[in-house]
C-alpha cells in the first residue's frame, strides 16, 4: 500500500505536465463462463510525449492506475509504460488484491488459500502491435512476481491466472496474442489465444478465443466461443464477452 502511495504522488508530480500531456480514460466489463467469472475494471492514465509525431512514429511515458472489482475481490494497481515507438511498449506495474471469497472457480478452497488473504503482484512486460493490410497482430509479454501478504500460509489460488502459486509466493510467465482481420473500421474477426505458466510450483492454463469484435462509437464488444485448458490438461468450451467504453485515447495506439 505504501508503494501505491508513491506512485499516486508521482502522479501528482506528473499531472503538473498537464499543458501538454494527453489523458486517457477507459472502463472495461468482462464475463467469462469457463472459469467462470466476471470484473469491471476502470483504467485512467496521462501520456507525456517524448519525440516525434504522425500516426505511429512518436514516443510515450505514461503512468497509469486501475481500479477493479470482481465483488467480493477487488484489486488497484499503479503502471508506467515506455514507449519508444507507439507500436512497441514496456511497462511495470504493481497491484493489490484484497480476496474475500471462499468460492474461486476451478479450486478447493478447503485445501488452497482463497478467502481472507490480500496478495501483492508485481509485474514488468512488453506490449507490440503490428498491421499488415487489413491484418493485425497484438502482443502482451510479462512476468508477474505474486506474493501472498499476512498470515495465511499454504499453496496459493491465483484467480487472474487459475493457477496454483507455491507457499511463499511465486512466479507466472503469461504470453497473450491477438491476429485479426479488419473487414472495415467497424468489424473485426480473429483469434485470441494466451499461455500462463508457474515456475516454482509447475502447472500450466492456455485460453483460445475465436471472436468478432464491432466498434460502435466510444463502445465497442467482443464476443465469441473457445477453448481452455486447465491445469490438469482437460479441455472446457468457454465463451468470452468484453464491453469496452473509451473515453479518450491518450496517446495509446492499442
Amino acid at each position: 500500500v505504501n508503494m501505491l502511495k508513491k506512485y499516486f504522488l508521482i502522479f501528482s508530480i506528473f499531472f503538473s505536465f498537464k499543458g501538454v500531456a494527453q489523458p486517457d480514460l477507459a472502463i472495461e466489463a468482462l464475463g467469462i463462463s469457463y472459469p467462470m467469472g466476471a470484473y469491471l475494471k476502470m483504467n485512467y492514465g496521462y501520456s507525456l510525449p517524448l519525440w516525434g509525431g504522425g500516426d505511429t512514429f512518436y514516443g510515450f511515458f505514461r503512468p497509469s492506475f486501475s481500479l477493479k472489482t470482481s465483488g467480493k475481490i477487488n484489486t488497484a494497481s499503479a503502471r508506467f509504460d515506455f514507449y519508444p515507438v507507439a507500436f512497441l511498449g514496456a511497462y511495470a506495474e504493481k497491484s493489490y488484491s484484497s480476496r474475500k471469497s471462499d468460492d474461486l472457480p476451478t479450486f478447493d478452497c478447503e485445501s488452497v488459500v482463497c478467502e481472507n488473504s490480500n496478495v501483492e503482484r508485481t509485474t514488468l512486460g512488453f506490449r507490440m502491435a503490428l498491421t499488415f493490410g487489413n491484418f493485425y497482430f497484438m502482443t502482451d509479454n510479462k512476468r508477474v512476481n505474486l506474493e501472498l501478504q499476512g498470515d495465511p500460509r499454504g499453496i496459493i489460488a491465483d484467480e487472474q491466472t487459475a493457477l496454483l502459486a507455491q507457499d511463499g509466493g511465486d512466479r507466472s510467465l503469461q504470453n497473450l496474442g491477438i491476429i485479426g482481420y479488419n473487414f472495415n473500421s467497424d468489424f473485426s474477426m480473429g483469434l485470441f489465444f494466451s499461455h500462463r505458466e508457474m515456475e516454482r510450483l509447475k502447472n500450466q492454463t492456455n485460453l483460445a478465443i475465436l471472436f468478432g469484435k464491432y466498434r460502435f462509437g466510444d463502445y465497442s464488444l467482443l464476443v465469441g466461443p473457445g477453448a481452455f485448458r486447465d491445469r490438469n490438461a482437460h479441455l472446457h468450451p468457454t465463451f468470452l464477452i468484453i464491453f469496452k467504453w473509451i473515453g479518450s485515447k491518450g496517446l495509446l495506439l492499442f
